[in-house]
This record gives structure tokens, sequence and C-alpha cells, in this order.
């Protein structure tokens, strides 16, 4: 049996800015929590309705509604091994649905209940793929890992749609929808990228990355192939609505961030290029025929600006881009809204959050979310020094605050919960699942 340990957790305290410091993980003391049930007798556990979907990216990026509360200490669960994925999910009951992949494709599936108590569950997998990041549908109302089709790309991500449908890449570079009960799934012709994440826009429509190449060599993403084009594909049809075609660049990403960034009820895809010229910047391309905006270029080949989110983290709660740029080297978390013409910075600290390493697939190490109930957002990720930083763009100024926690060494997984509510979690090195939730 795995045991269930309550972390006592230091410096939680968000109300100030605390300078990030080396620090020890603290070490759990024996508590009272009950043990986790063994898999053996597992059960199912329900989604809040049937048809639901969990991925472990999201259709604006890493980032959902709702508050998660990181003023109190956090559960922590002993689940044996780190994770190389993480998937959150809300459950029926008012719970939280933790399912991690570990480094040798065993899943570990356990829930957090409302009222704190712990147990295995079944999801329908006990081994999967590591080389992709997980999904979870709920077909008959209760929670799955979705399965990749026999010709899914090793490194595609895989879409469940919520009408029991999923999107992938092929190994030949096709999108392959699969619908329920039809043995012949049906292929759209590529080349997408082979290790593109489609993401959900609508019940009809995907983004995804398309039309490979190898002519920027800098490979920080798992290979040396990046995108030439975005598309948005009308899944149904069959057709592809939009096309953002950077000329003479590449996209440098394994997905677009899709959302409203203007404000003014429209789509807008946001990437980030890049070029041997002058590198790498951020773009955002205006549906429908209105034009681009885009921001400065790091100035030099070979630096990255990693997308996170975009989401209402503005002071006064405006919509805004959030990037790490260069997360290998300077770790500058910078805030970008819409201006007239270009993409205006509004907000930058060094130093700040750790949300990529070099060579991973994992896009999802840092996260967007509201932690203290004001209705705007904050980055949260693994603290330069250790422990969890969570950053604020606020009007005189954008700020990072470190808590004395256990280190994330998995993608930080989030969740949307009801009532206004949302989850954190992530798995350390040492395979203690930490978990936090927003106040009923």
């Amino acid at each position: 049996m795995r045991q269930v340990v309550a972390a006592v957790l230091l410096g939680l305290g968000l109300g100030g800015c605390v300078t990030a410091s080396p620090i020890d993980d603290p070490a759990p003391p024996p508590t009272a929590f009950p043990t986790i049930r063994p898999s053996s007798a597992a059960g199912t556990v329900q989604a809040p309705s049937a048809g639901a979907t969990a991925t472990v990216w999201h259709a604006a990026g890493a980032t959902v509604a709702g508050t998660v509360s990181l003023d109190v200490d956090p559960v922590a669960v002993d689940i044996g091994a780190p994770a190389a994925w993480l998937l959150a999910a809300p459950t029926a009951d008012a719970g939280t649905l933790w399912v991690a992949v570990h480094d040798d494709g065993s899943v570990t599936a356990v829930t957090i209940g409302s009222q704190g108590a712990v147990r295995d569950v079944d999801v329908g997998a006990r081994r999967t793929a590591t080389t992709r990041p997980p999904a979870l549908h709920a077909p008959d109302g209760e929670w799955l890992l979705v399965e990749a089709h026999d010709d899914a790309a090793e490194f595609a991500g895989v879409l469940p749609l919520g009408d029991g449908r999923t999107v992938t890449v092929t190994t030949a570079g096709d999108l392959l929808v699969t619908t329920p009960g039809s043995a012949f799934p049906e292929r759209h012709p590529g080349p997408y990228l082979p290790d593109a994440r489609p993401i959900r826009v609508d019940d009809r429509r995907v983004a995804l990355l398309f039309g490979p190449t190898d002519r920027y060599e800098h490979a920080v993403l798992g290979d040396g192939i990046e995108a030439t084009q975005a598309r948005i594909v009308d899944v149904t049809a069959g057709t592809v609505s939009d096309t953002v075609v950077p000329e003479g660049r590449v996209i440098e990403g394994l997905h677009p961030l899709v959302g409203d960034l203007t404000g003014d009820g429209n789509l807008d895809v946001v990437v980030t290029t890049s070029a041997e010229s002058d590198g790498a910047r951020l773009e955002a391309w205006l549906l429908a025929g209105r034009g681009r905006r885009f921001g400065p270029a790091i100035g030099q080949p070979g630096r990255w600006r990693h997308q996170i989110a975009i989401a209402p983290t503005g002071p006064d709660g405006e919509v805004e881009v959030v990037e790490v740029v260069t997360p290998h080297l300077d770790r500058v978390a910078t805030f970008w809204q819409a201006g007239d013409q270009l993409l205006v910075a509004t907000g930058d600290v060094p130093d700040a959050v750790v949300s990529h390493r070099i060579g991973s697939r994992s896009m999802e190490d840092a996260a967007v979310i509201d932690v203290d109930g004001d209705g705007i957002r904050e980055l949260v990720g693994p603290a330069t020094d250790g422990g969890l930083a969570v950053v604020r763009h606020r009007v005189d100024d954008t700020m990072v605050e470190s808590l004395a926690v256990p280190t994330p060494e998995s993608n930080i997984a989030i969740a949307e919960l009801p009532g206004d509510r949302a989850a954190l979690g992530y798995v350390t090195a040492d395979g203690l699942l930490v978990v936090w939730v927003g106040r009923a």
C-alpha cells in the first residue's frame, strides 16, 4: 500500500514579495490520513458529465478559470515514483482525479474527495505511452485514458473532442479523426508537424501546426523539426478555415495558442516565430482578415520564447499573452497586450520561473491560474532556486513570490472545478503528488 502524507510547508503567506532562495524540502511528518486502497480493489470514477474531456494542454493554453487556494497547506500523496506526465480532472462528487504516467509507462490514478479522502481508481489502462501527453475522456460518464490510434505518430498529441471523436497526427503526417463505432477513420492530408498537439477551438474546429521544416537549427523541443504554418481545421467538414503563414520564419513550438487577445469577440492565434536573422519573436494573428501584431525579436538565433497562455493577467484583468523569454537562460516572465500595430510588453521580471527544460516536449511546466480569488490570474511554476514561484502582474510592478514547498518535477496540472474553483498539482522527484484545491 502507498501511504498518504500531509505536508507541513513553510512560507505560504502570499501577501508580499518573497525573494527566492535555496531551500530544503521539508519532511512531512506522520499523520492520521488514510492509506490509499490497493489498485487491485480500485473502482471507476465518474466525470461531471458524459463526454467530458481532460487534457494536459488546454484550448487557450495552460490556463483555466476558477481560484486555487495556495495560502493553505496542500495535500501530498505518495504515489511511489516521479511522473513523466500528470493529468487533473474534476469528479462527479466534487472531488478531483489525478492521473500520473510514470517514466516506465505505468499509470497511477487517485481521487481526492471533497472531504480529503484519497483512493486508487481505474482509468482503463495500467500502462500507456510516455512519448505523448495523456488525455482523458468520459464516453459513458466515467473517466478513461484515451488510447491512441495505431497510426498515430509517436510524439503526436491525441485530442478528445467530447463527442467521442479523437484527433491526432499520423506517422505519415496526415490529420486523423476517429469516430466511435467506425472502423474507418477520416484522414485529412498533411503534412502536419509530427509531434503536433491539436488544440480544441470549438465542437468542430481544432488548431494545430503544419508544414514541417528543418531549416532553423535550434532543436530545444525534442527534435530539429519546426512548422511553417498554423491551421484551424473544421474536422467535421474536413476543411481548413484559417491559415497563419509567417513568411520566411518558422513556428517554434508544438501548438498555437488560441483566444480573444484583442477583446473584440473574435479568435486570435498566437505563436512564437523564429529566423536565423533575428531569432524568436511573439506574433498574434487576428483572424478573419484583421491583420497581425508582433513584438520585437530577441536579435540572435538559438534563443527561444515559451508562450504559456492567453489569459486575464493584467493589473485590471486585461487579457494578455504570458510568456517566458529564454526559459533555459534568463527565464524572463513577460506579459503582452495587443496595441494598435504591435504587441506591447506591459510587465516583465527576470529569473522568474523554470517553464521548460531543454529538449523536453512538455510545454506545461508552468500554468496561469488565479491564486487569490481576485479574478486576475497569475503565472505559477517551478522557482529558479527550488519550490514554487507565483508571478503577479500589478500596476506598479511585476513581482515573484516564492513558496517553500517541494519542487515540481512533472508538468503543472490544472483543472477547472464547479463553484468557481480550480485545482493545481504536480509530482516531485521523490514521487509525491502535491495538490491544492480552491475553497468550496
